[in-house]
């Protein structure tokens, strides 16, 4: 099953190549991930990608990042073709603006100011944690969340009462890899590949992944035979029912 987190396509033809290169770029212009596909000759390959893995390292906004590539190469080819990266993916940023008031909000879900707004409105929705129930914002990339809290004075934790009375925090800071098999890998390809298959399998409904904690509903009270449970258990994640 392959990772669909990438929120951005764009496809590139360059004398006798074609492909599509889908990127997954979160809220502060800077690639989270990218990925290559199509026929394309070894040149225009390497050109993109050594150039996107220096972006992926150097967390640079990509625009700022792209110029400076296409100013310094002193190679015709690479400057075309990081120039028609960087023309082709402003449009597709800016095209927003034609429909919204403000660009998205959460890129990894397609998620406007409007419909954001909508929801926590309708709902009455107080806590980020409610919202990415409801909404998925947030449980990609996870960059948004801390805009989306202060643009909506959303209370950032979500509190469950201890026997003892005192209390924990459910959101906690973000971790941005995941041990799975001896190998790291980010959030968007442990719920592809991993946690939404097991879950479907089992009639588990997955709410949203924030820090190391798996939020699902529909958890059998018997789960000692669950393969989610026992995934959950060896790769470190708190598996909590809502």
């Amino acid at each position: 099953m392959s990772v669909s987190f990438y929120n951005f396509s764009i496809p590139i033809q360059y004398k006798s190549s074609f492909f599509k290169l889908d990127i997954d770029l979160n809220n502060k212009n800077i690639v989270k991930d990218f990925c290559i596909e199509g026929n394309s000759e070894k040149d225009s390959l390497e050109i993109v990608t050594t150039s996107f893995d220096q972006l992926m390292s150097s967390k640079k906004d990509i625009f700022k990042g792209l110029e400076g590539m296409i100013e310094s190469s002193d190679k015709t080819d690479s400057k075309y073709i990081l120039w028609l990266i960087h023309q082709k993916l402003f449009y597709s940023l800016n095209s927003h603006l034609l429909t919204e008031s403000k660009p998205l909000l959460c890129r990894c879900f397609g998620l406007s100011h409007d419909q954001i707004n909508e929801v926590i409105g309708s709902l009455k929705i107080i806590d980020m944690l409610t919202l990415t129930k409801e909404t998925s914002a947030g449980a990609g990339c996870g960059t948004c969340v801390g805009d989306i809290i202060k643009e909506y004075d959303l209370i950032p934790r979500k509190f469950e009462e201890l026997e003892e009375n005192s209390k924990v925090s459910v959101l906690k800071e973000k971790k941005s890899l995941y041990q799975v098999n001896d190998t790291q890998i980010c959030a968007s390809e442990l719920l592809l590949n991993y946690v939404i298959p097991l879950a479907q399998k089992e009639g588990i409904e997955v709410a949203s992944l924030i820090d190391n904690h798996l939020y699902v509903s529909n958890l059998s009270k018997d789960n000692s035979k669950s393969s989610l449970v026992e995934f959950c258990q060896k790769s470190h994640l708190k598996l909590i029912a809502i």
